[in-house]
């Protein structure tokens, strides 16, 4: 990969973070509607600081959203009637 191709890419993932935390912030304003913008901030800070450190160690996947129950996909082949 060419120096430019590495710093396009470097960039477009600062973009994406940037938007992913200013997604979180809008999320947090709908969430709590009635909150002022310090506790928006508060909530906001709590979520940063509660994220695990990234190493090569340690680096886990965290849901930022809960992710919601789904029923299993329905099954192609036919049960086998018992005769």
């Amino acid at each position: 990969m060419t120096a430019k191709a590495t710093s396009i890419r470097l960039r477009q993932a600062f973009e994406m973070a940037e938007l992913g935390f200013r997604l979180m912030r809008q999320s947090l304003r709908r969430r709590f509607p009635n909150a002022t913008e310090a506790a928006i901030r508060e909530k906001y800070a709590k979520w940063i600081t509660g994220r695990p450190p990234i190493s090569g160690t340690d680096l886990k996947v965290i849901s930022v959203c809960p992710r919601r129950q789904t029923s299993p996909p329905p099954t192609t082949r036919r049960a086998r009637r018992a005769s």
